[in-house]
């Protein structure tokens, strides 16, 4: 087995927690089929009989169709919070850790570098935060912490901009 095999290997065990049986062929966004192709279980299109121009195609296709479904499967789920009974059941700090965790870390099944969508959906989680934790407290905030957090949001605002020039 060689670096590269061996690398891809590591990954897929890092995915394990998407290999479960219930969650493999769970019914969500994802039908199994194509849960296994992004997991690389299976492949994303049929290579027999199939030319190289046609391989490219057959990939630019299920990528496009993958990211279709997932903006659909994100206002979906806006939906369901806006909207949903007993959402805390359903969308919590336990469930959403996978999300976020997924959604700020690299991927592991390419390789990835630093973007600036990400470090602007990185802000974007740290002012909705605060701005939440301030509006649904009861606790007076003093000038000291007030300040704490102005100081925060500009270093999140500072490391947000130090992406748009790499």
């Amino acid at each position: 087995m060689n670096s590269k095999d061996h690398k891809r290997r590591a990954d897929i065990d890092k995915l394990r927690r998407y290999k479960e049986p219930d969650l493999l062929y769970a019914l969500g966004t994802f039908k199994p089929n194509r849960r296994k192709q992004l997991l690389g279980l299976r492949p994303k299109y049929e290579k027999k009989d199939i030319t190289d121009k046609g391989a490219q195609l057959a990939e630019n296709q299920f990528w496009y169709r993958t990211r279709k479904m997932v903006r659909g499967a994100i206002s979906d789920l806006a939906l369901f919070i806006e909207t949903g009974k007993d959402v805390d059941q359903s969308v919590n700090a336990d469930t959403l850790k996978l999300f976020v965790d997924a959604l700020l870390r690299f991927p592991l099944l390419e390789e990835c570098k630093p973007n600036s969508e990400r470090a602007k959906i990185a802000q974007m989680l740290i002012e909705n935060s605060f701005a939440y934790l301030h509006s649904k407290t009861n606790r007076r905030i003093t000038l000291s912490e007030q300040h704490s957090i102005e100081i925060a949001l500009d270093l999140a605002s500072t490391l947000a901009q130090d992406f748009k020039g790499g």
